[in-house]
């Protein structure tokens, strides 16, 4: 049976087939492609998940973690360096933290390890910045002006799934107002404290994922694990 439900909040058809969840974008300007979330994934009550952002993107990640407390915004560049390196293309970082926690310094950074020589800066008014010199494009998105219904408006599905640009980084700050994430994403939280530094707790979702972060050399950042 299939049980289908209109979200006025989001603007997509919601249809359950028993076998998973496809969420069907609705726009009169553009043909979207459905977007699948497996049937393991906790998706009901559908329209409170969506609203509830960030504590739905942590039920939905439950991969392996690493924590490190990174002393310096060098040390927060360097890691996004090491990401920007290794990550292949495809993959979607959902970045947290508060303003200042050093979100925008390891974007920059993950500019740098993939070659890019354009100045990145933060796209708070912008939304998008597209940076199309590295060894792979890299896609900076700022969500914090925004609501989760003007976000799913954005349709950033088109970037992650390759069908309209060439895939490859994509950096999402203030990831806690997408409406729905990505698969496999790399969750990365960020929290600075005056005294502590940057604690920064990294979440894997796929085997790729899980070997970078077991591969990560503390002293190479300049970090302390915790």
């Amino acid at each position: 049976m299939v049980i289908g439900h209109w979200s006025e909040d989001f603007g997509f058809w919601i249809l359950d087939f028993g076998f998973g969840l496809f969420l069907f974008p609705f726009s009169p300007k553009r043909n979207k492609l459905p977007h699948y979330i497996p049937p393991h994934l906790p998706y009901l009550p559908i329209k409170l998940q969506l609203k509830q952002g960030s504590d739905f993107l942590n039920q939905t990640m439950a991969g392996t973690t690493k924590r490190v407390i990174l002393r310096n915004a060098e040390a927060t560049r360097e890691l996004g360096r090491i990401l920007g390196r290794s990550l292949p293309a495809g993959t979607v970082i959902l970045l947290e933290g508060d303003l200042g926690s050093g979100k925008t310094t390891l974007v920059q950074g993950l500019g740098e390890g993939l070659g890019i020589q354009e100045t990145i800066d933060s796209p708070t008014f912008t939304l998008i910045n597209e940076y199309l010199d590295g060894r792979l494009p890299l896609y900076h998105i700022d969500l914090y002006r925004l609501t989760m219904k003007e976000a799913a408006s954005l349709y950033l599905e088109a970037y992650w799934e390759g069908a309209e640009f060439p895939l490859g980084i994509m950096a999402i700050e203030w990831a806690e107002r997408l409406p729905y994430p990505p698969e496999n994403p790399l969750k990365i939280s960020l929290k600075y404290g005056p005294e502590a530094g940057r604690q920064v707790i990294l979440t894997e979702s796929n085997q790729a994922q899980t070997e970078l972060l077991e591969g990560l050399r503390v002293d190479e950042i300049l970090a302390n694990e915790i």
